[in-house]
């Protein structure tokens, strides 16, 4: 008895382990679940940056009408009725339409071509910013995986590694952040053929 219990203090319980971990073995679950977790926080940051996105998104055809209300007002004031017309007959197109787009600029009079150029800039503005935030929020996300990759690596812990990798690259491959990524990548040169395909440029109000 005493010989038997000896054995058992003396047999290894693998708490002490220093060395790498089979390779084949699937990963903890502890370190599964910690992935999974890291991907649901991203997902609620997205939801978060989109929700802020939609709601700059929806006030931007209130705030176009409002300046075309006070340049109305401008107009009529200064007893300029042809520009007070110009303005009002936008005015009325947009509340049908619900949308801006290159081919709708005025050629006259100049103070509502500005407006017009102004609100398309405005809108273009809010977009720009989301694919800024969602592009730094994918490379934040990914540059921490990476570190944890290496981490792991380092303690041999290669499947969890591995599981990590490919988290990695499919987080590459999302398609909104490939998507922040076109639209943030600088305009093509452009030349004379292409000139006409510019000026139809879409921009919508309402989405």
């Amino acid at each position: 008895l005493l010989e038997a219990e000896a054995a058992l203090a003396n047999a290894p319980t693998g708490t002490g382990e220093t060395g790498p971990k089979a390779v084949g073995v699937a990963p903890g679950a502890a370190g599964l679940n910690e992935l999974q977790a890291l991907r649901r926080q991203l997902d609620g940051k997205l939801a978060e940056l989109e929700a802020a996105c939609e709601a700059q998104r929806a006030q931007w055809p209130g705030q176009y009408i409002a300046a075309l209300m006070q340049q109305m007002e401008r107009f009529q004031k200064a007893g300029e009725y042809e520009n007070w017309d110009s303005v009002n007959t936008e005015r009325e197109r947009f509340l049908i339409d619900r949308r801006l787009a290159l081919e709708d600029i005025a050629a006259a009079p100049e103070p509502l071509r500005r407006l017009q150029l102004q609100h398309i800039d405005l809108l273009r503005g809010i977009g720009r910013k989301r694919a800024e935030a969602v592009r730094t929020l994918f490379d934040g996300h990914g540059a921490e995986l990476e570190e944890w990759k290496r981490n792991l690596t380092r303690a041999g812990d290669m499947d969890l590694a591995a599981a990590v990798n490919a988290e990695v690259q499919q987080l590459k491959a999302r398609q909104v952040y490939l998507a922040a990524v076109r639209e943030l990548a600088p305009p093509p040169a452009t030349t004379n053929s292409a000139a006409p395909a510019a000026v139809k440029e879409t921009v919508i109000g309402d989405r």
